[in-house]
């Protein structure tokens, strides 16, 4: 039984942690996530390969938010395009170049989050 107790705090523990602002942006971000946003910009004025990984990172990004936190609501981007998406990306990045790729990321799911809230 003590155990199940101490496990139970250390389980509870962690989870308060994640909640606390600020500790949630320390977990690691994989992949295209950590290039800057002056970065994304780069490649797509370049219409580099690159582009189109990040381009995927972020739908990504936008398709596990959907599976594991809007679902059962559905698509938290209201069924946007690709082509709404990154033009959405592009203007923050350019408000905010030495941002990470993921915080743009975040950021626009934020901004749908604002539009489906009650």
């Amino acid at each position: 039984m003590n155990i199940w107790i101490h496990r139970t705090v250390e389980v509870t523990s962690v989870l308060l942690a994640l909640t606390i602002p600020g500790v949630a942006q320390e977990l690691p971000v994989l992949g295209q996530g950590n290039l800057a946003c002056s970065s994304w910009l780069e490649r797509r004025a370049g219409d580099a390969v690159d582009a189109a990984t990040m381009t995927a990172w972020v739908l990504g990004y936008i398709t596990a938010f959907n599976q594991y936190v809007s679902a059962p609501q559905g698509d938290v981007s209201g069924g946007q395009n690709t082509k709404e998406l990154t033009a959405w990306i592009d203007d923050y990045c350019r408000q905010n170049p030495t941002d990470n790729f993921y915080n743009a990321s975040a950021a626009l799911v934020a901004k749908f989050r604002q539009k489906t809230s009650p």
